[in-house]
């Protein structure tokens, strides 16, 4: 039976993709680890770590929907589509990279231009031609100025970037489907849901980064105590920390991504009221 979620708020959709890894935690960071693993290996081993990102969305997906099939299953089915999804991830990647200059452009302008005048009003405070309090102001007004332009920049990256994050979704789960149909498909599905998409992001990233912060020090702790202090110690704890960490993530954004495109579904084609599978 298909999960009902009506009006689902940005905290629900990050509730549910939490709850979903947790009810099967081993098999959810199973595969993001291998998906990991396989990113090491050039070319076959990248197109394989995006299927295996797409079988994490889909089972989550699935688990949604109320369907009973294996990883097994859904790895067996997605093999048809193999080098599709790495192609996604390709076209994917590229629009990721001029969401980041299209953002990172005028921050960096921005910084150029704030350093200026902060130098300029700082050296006329030290030849008498101005104040400390002037340069107190100015870079206080700028630092708030620099803030928002920062929070702005950032809610601009993912208010653009979630209107496609899931598109393999549609390849994965919608016959048929092809990888620029799937843009298309996720574009069109996301169509005046992109500031809700937005707030996912920016909840899932807070927790993301706590992640990220947290983990690398239990884990080259734990290792230093067990294994004694030494420098391949440390390269060791480093390297599992980047290779567990990277897969943690991975794998909360591909639930997340599920849960967005299931949420989207059940909003625009009421796909939650299809329970009869």
């Amino acid at each position: 039976m298909a999960v009902k979620i009506p009006n689902a708020t940005a905290v629900t959709i990050v509730t549910i993709a939490l709850n979903i890894v947790r009810s099967e935690p081993k098999v959810y960071f199973g595969l993001g680890l291998v998906s990991v693993l396989w990113s090491i290996v050039p070319v076959y081993g990248w197109a394989n770590s995006s299927k295996v990102l797409a079988v994490i969305s889909t089972k989550a997906y699935q688990k949604l929907l109320g369907v009973e099939e294996t990883t097994a299953q859904i790895q067996q089915r997605l093999n048809r589509k193999f080098w599709s999804f790495w192609g996604l991830t390709i076209l994917g990647g590229i629009y990721i990279v001029i969401l980041i200059c299209f953002c990172a452009i005028p921050f960096f302008a921005f910084t150029f231009v704030y350093l200026q005048i902060i130098e300029y009003y700082y050296l006329l405070a030290l030849v008498g031609y101005s104040n400390s309090t002037v340069l107190f102001v100015v870079t206080i007004f700028g630092n708030i100025v620099y803030i928002g332009l920062l929070l702005f920049l950032g809610s601009l990256f993912f208010y653009l970037y979630g209107r496609v994050s899931f598109a393999e979704l549609p390849l994965a789960v919608e016959p048929q489907q092809s990888i620029f149909g799937s843009l298309a498909r996720a574009f069109a599905l996301s169509a005046g849901q992109a500031r809700k998409i937005q707030m996912v992001f920016s909840i899932s990233s807070l927790i993301l980064l706590n992640t990220w912060f947290t983990l690398p020090y239990l884990v080259v702790s734990g290792l230093i105590v067990l294994l004694g202090g030494s420098f391949i110690v440390l390269l060791g704890g480093i390297f599992l920390f980047l290779v567990v960490t990277y897969a943690i993530l991975n794998t909360i954004l591909q639930v997340t991504k599920a849960v967005i495109y299931y949420d989207l579904l059940c909003f625009r084609e009421g796909v939650d009221l299809n329970i009869e599978m």
